[in-house]
């Protein structure tokens, strides 16, 4: 899957090493590189959710629509689906968030 991302500062962070382990340390910035890696190998959304991959889940209330994989707890990685870009199936990341609970 393609992933876009919703600010400028999330995508530097998702997408430098450096800037992942100055905001969130080494463990946090590893396991997010992983749950990335796991999206974009992914074909779809649906894969993701069938295999529970990242514990991926589809949150309800104030967030419905967004689905969320674990990350070092109480982290999460916040996305939702973003249609289809190019025929391929595309996600945002929207946001790392502590536990929402």
């Amino acid at each position: 899957m393609l992933t876009t991302f919703k600010s400028k500062r999330l995508e530097r962070v998702c997408t430098s090493d450096k800037a992942a382990i100055r905001a969130y340390g080494v463990e946090m910035a590893g396991k997010l590189v992983q749950r990335l890696n796991e999206i974009h190998a992914a074909d779809s959304v649906d894969f993701l959710l069938a295999h529970r991959i990242g514990r991926c889940h589809e949150l309800h209330g104030n967030l419905e629509g967004t689905l969320a994989m674990d990350l070092v707890q109480p982290h999460r990685l916040l996305f939702t689906r973003d249609g289809r870009i190019q025929g391929i199936e595309a996600v945002k990341i929207t946001k790392i968030e502590n536990d929402y609970h």
